[in-house]
C-alpha cells in the first residue's frame, strides 16, 4: 500500500499487479471486517434461541388449539361425507332405473341410455 501512496507513484498508471496488491492488502480485509461484523450482528446465540423458542411457540399453540384441530378435522370430513353422498346417490338412482326397465321388461329408452351412460362416467370419475 505504501507503494501506491507514494506521491511519485501517483504520478504513474496504475498496473495490474498494483491493483491486485491494493485488492488483498486493502479491500478484502476490510470487506472481510464489515461481513464478520454483520455475521455477528445476525447470527448469535441469543437470536437463534429466540428464534427457536418463537417457533415452537407457534408450533405448540397453533396444534394444542383443540378449536383449531376440530376446525380441520370437521372440514375434511365433511369433504368426504359428501363425495360418499354423492356416490351413493349416483349409484341408487342408477339402480332405480335399472330395476324399472327391467320389471317392465322392455329396451330402454334413448334418455334412459343417456342418464345410465352419463351416472356411469359419474361413478368410474369418482
Amino acid at each position: 500500500m505504501a507503494k501506491i501512496m507514494n506521491k511519485k507513484n501517483l504520478q504513474k498508471p496504475i498496473t495490474l499487479t498494483d491493483l491486485g496488491n491494493f485488492t488483498e492488502e486493502v479491500l478484502l480485509p476490510g470487506v472481510e471486517k464489515i461481513l464478520d461484523e454483520k455475521l455477528e450482528k445476525f447470527v448469535t446465540n441469543t437470536n437463534l434461541e429466540e428464534a427457536f423458542k418463537n417457533f415452537e411457540n407457534g408450533l405448540a399453540t397453533r396444534f394444542a388449539d383443540k378449536d383449531y384441530l376440530d376446525q380441520k378435522f370437521f372440514a375434511s370430513e365433511e369433504k368426504i361425507i359428501s363425495r360418499v353422498i354423492k356416490e351413493k346417490r349416483n349409484l341408487k338412482d342408477t339402480l332405480i332405473l335399472l330395476i324399472n326397465i327391467i320389471r317392465k321388461n322392455r329396451k330402454p329408452t334413448k334418455k334412459e341410455k343417456e342418464t345410465l351412460v352419463f351416472l356411469e362416467q359419474e361413478l368410474l370419475t369418482t
